[in-house]
């Protein structure tokens, strides 16, 4: 049997607000989550180095929202979602826990 890709759809603030989900779905491990609402999510990107022949670890920090009912703490890998603007530096939204 094939799986079947999840599909991400209507995901509900704590205010009651839809927020639709769209563009890019990754998955990384959450660095801090100390803020109410926010944890900073960090992922691995590999990089290939032409010269070389290799691959070398290239990471980025992002800030994603998460709800209030989701129980976060930090080591956990999350899939997080791209989404409109929440607030300056916050464009993605927490749609799974895996662990």
């Amino acid at each position: 049997m094939t799986e079947q890709p999840k599909v991400y759809k209507g995901i509900i603030t704590d205010n009651g607000e839809h927020l639709s989900v769209r563009g890019k779905l990754f998955e990384g491990k959450v660095v801090s989550a100390k803020n109410k609402n926010t944890v900073v999510i960090q992922r691995e990107n590999p990089l290939y180095i032409t010269k070389t022949k290799r691959y070398a670890r290239s990471t980025s920090t992002i800030h994603a929202y998460k709800s209030a009912k989701q129980e976060i703490k930090e080591g956990d890998i999350v899939v997080a979602a791209e989404c409109r603007p929440i607030a300056k530096s916050v464009s993605f939204v927490v749609v799974e826990v895996k662990s």
